[in-house]
């Protein structure tokens, strides 16, 4: 049986003194030539049935925000690398508005900055890496998400408290458990943002519109980037080619780009040896426990 962590937010920190400067990329997660030897041992017991796919939540696409004249100055330059930033015009559509920066600090006081995707008005999915330590490790106290980052954000939203699957603390385990529920202090109403729609399949194989901020070089952490890949799998890895972000990027979600607006994976890890690759957690028969316990 599944459990489930619930655990509240400790916050000591003013919300509105976030200097994005002081918090360090989360790095992405890096899986053990160890768990790829034991995915390969078992191939043979793929499961060769039709796709079993559960809808968790439906695309809501929002308008954008009312004043978009400040936020669409300046287009963003193009870089050196696969991934490339998100157009202006783009910027703040969906389903493009619904992915924001993720701040959060480590009992130790380490600041991390990544990436989230807001999937109801109240709640965004992220990493469990990018909220939780793992193994030996504790939840992150003073967790904001803003939306419209590096924009003044009357939007910003405390986290009240996260969920996630036990496995990650136990195990630390990327391919498995890599994904967690944060519950908002308050909704986003009125915002004209939408929220994501929420998939999961055991056949994961899609065309993926990824987005995040990745904070590592080439890019700087404050523009909202993309990239697109096919995507395949080998349970419980799964990847899509074409997508070289870095460090911040942890969280931001993969969009299906035939069905719009519905999420079905997210930046977790990558492979030394398997660059231009991007890692997403197994969802199937994982993520359902965890979100029905997230309070409607």
């Amino acid at each position: 049986m599944d459990e489930v962590i619930e655990e509240l937010v400790e916050h000591d920190a003013d919300l509105e003194k976030i200097d994005s400067s002081t918090y360090a990329p989360m790095p992405l997660g890096e899986i053990s030539d160890e768990e790829v030897a034991e995915v390969l041992e078992h191939l043979d017991e793929l499961d060769d049935g039709p796709p079993e796919i559960e809808v968790l939540e439906h695309p809501l696409p929002g308008k954008g925000p009312l004043d978009l004249e400040e936020m669409l100055k300046g287009e963003p330059k193009g870089l050196s690398s696969i991934a490339q930033p998100v157009p202006r015009e783009l910027r703040f559509k969906f389903p493009y508005v619904t992915c924001g920066k993720l701040f959060s600090q480590s009992q130790n006081g380490q600041g991390w900055v990544s990436s989230a995707v807001l999937v109801r008005p109240d709640v965004i999915l992220t990493c469990a890496h990018c909220v939780h330590d793992g193994p030996g490790g504790g939840l992150h106290k003073n967790i904001v998400f803003s939306i419209y980052h590096p924009y003044p954000d009357p939007f910003k939203k405390k986290a009240k408290s996260v969920y996630l699957h036990e496995g990650w603390a136990r195990t630390g385990k990327l391919a498995w458990y890599d994904f967690a529920f944060v519950k908002l202090h308050s909704p986003f109403l009125d915002s004209g943002l939408g929220t994501a729609g929420l998939v999961t399949t055991n056949k994961p194989k899609f065309n993926a519109l990824s987005v995040g901020f990745p904070a590592e070089p080439p890019f700087d952490g404050n523009t909202k980037t993309q990239a697109r890949g096919g995507t395949s799998y080998r349970m419980p890895l799964v990847w899509m080619p074409n997508n070289d972000m870095t460090g911040g990027c942890s969280g931001g979600p993969w969009f299906d780009e035939t069905y719009q607006g519905y999420c079905k994976g997210l930046n977790s890890y990558s492979r030394t040896n398997s660059p231009n690759f991007m890692f997403a957690p197994w969802w199937s028969g994982k993520v359902r426990p965890v979100y029905d316990r997230v309070p409607k």
